[in-house]
């Protein structure tokens, strides 16, 4: 049986890398030959391997959730902080407070996760016209395929941070803010 690489790069350019399946390989090996394909930070990563694209999917749906938890629970206290501006009620004040735990929390576990640079920053694209786009192959040339394209996650990031420290100002500040 000849050795099949690990990954290949089909275009540099493009930044352009697959992931195929190795017989006999753990799913921890697997996750630790896709972890080394992300420090190269390529545009997109084509995963042939089911296994290893279903962990590769739970952790980013993690950072998914971490984010839309803080975004929308930011938002909600910014809301709460205008409204008691006009009628301080105290359920009112018990829920802002509520929501800015959930927010900073929340935002400093998108942070602080350890595999947050690496996985984060991806998100699954489930055209499979793309994958005849931006690949040599067809779409029907493997029986199974996820395509995972880099996202600009600089405006996320600055989002959710900003409405964390609007969350940490409002538990500061207090009820009348």
């Amino acid at each position: 049986m000849p050795i099949r690489p690990q990954s290949r790069i089909v275009n540099p350019t493009k930044g352009i890398i697959y992931v195929e399946n190795i017989e006999g390989e753990t799913q921890k090996d697997q996750l630790n030959r896709f972890e080394e394909v992300l420090v190269s930070d390529p545009c997109y990563i084509i995963v042939e391997c089911r296994s290893l694209s279903q962990q590769v999917r739970k952790r980013i749906a993690v950072g998914n959730f971490l984010h839309k938890a803080s975004t929308i629970s930011g938002l909600v206290t910014v809301a709460l902080s205008l409204v008691t501006k006009i009628e301080p009620f105290s359920i009112i004040l018990i829920a802002r407070a509520a929501f800015s735990a959930l927010t900073i929390g929340a935002a400093v576990l998108y942070q602080a996760l350890p595999f947050y640079n690496s996985y984060f920053n991806y998100q699954l694209v489930g055209s499979t016209e793309l994958v005849a786009k931006v690949t040599d192959r067809s779409p029907d040339s493997c029986s199974f395929r996820q395509v995972y394209i880099r996202k600009n996650d600089i405006f996320r990031v600055r989002l959710q941070q900003i409405l964390a420290f609007s969350a940490l100002y409002s538990l500061i500040k207090g009820p009348f803010m």
